[in-house]
């Protein structure tokens, strides 16, 4: 059997590849690190937590950040999730699981996380410790996209906010050009069936799929 010492992590994986797999990240919004489709998570993320962060993407989760790899061996495994992407009631569940210390909750510059850990050392069974995480991530509720959607309102704010940044000095969005308009946004596709833009397609399909499925709140 494979010790951990044996996977690479792949946090370290090429930038130009990398930008071919993740969604846009907005200069002003760095939260904005979104996989493209569910293909893309195989060659994003560490081999052992590829079934966890399927997971928790297919119950529409967004993961911040994670580790179990070589590189865990100096520290700890973890896998981090958002906790403004969470609806309420998988709140609900990360309040309980930090009653009972099974998680640390952050807030860094307004990003609230919530981190599962496990101490880790090369002579664990790393299916056992792949397995672990997997029994996490499956313990939350499938919910809503929540996380790399705005409103066309929302939308609009931000185009505005960054180009104003950027110091253009303009009273509406229809002074910007058309083709000028996907530089200022950080949410790329527009979704005619549900009227909010995304992050990615994929993003969009998932919303209106817990729509058809759930129904709309």
């Amino acid at each position: 059997m494979k010790k951990l010492s044996d996977y690479p992590s792949k946090k370290d994986i090429d930038l130009i590849k990398k930008n071919t797999l993740v969604a846009k990240v907005s200069k002003d919004n760095p939260k904005c690190f979104i996989v493209k489709d569910r293909e893309s998570i195989d060659e994003l993320v560490d081999d052992l937590l590829v079934n966890a962060y399927k997971i928790l993407y297919d119950k529409n989760i967004k993961i911040i950040d994670f580790s179990l790899s070589r590189d865990s061996l100096d520290s700890e495994a973890y896998l981090t999730i958002d906790i403004d992407s969470l609806d309420d009631k998988n709140k609900v569940l990360i309040n309980v699981y930090a009653q009972r210390n099974m998680i640390k909750l952050t807030n860094e510059n307004g990003e609230k996380k919530a981190t599962f850990s496990v101490k880790v050392d090369n002579n664990m069974d790393t299916e056992e410790l792949s397995k672990t995480f997997e029994t996490w991530a499956n313990s939350f509720f499938f919910q809503d996209v929540l996380y790399g959607k705005m409103s066309i309102e929302e939308s609009n704010k931000e185009v505005l906010d960054t180009a104003r940044r950027y110091g253009f000095i303009l009273k509406s969005i229809g002074e910007i050009p058309m083709e000028d308009l996907p530089f200022f946004r950080s949410m790329e596709y527009f979704d005619y069936m549900s009227g909010n833009f995304f992050a990615t397609e994929e993003l969009a399909k998932k919303h209106n799929e817990y729509v058809r499925i759930v129904g709309r709140n």
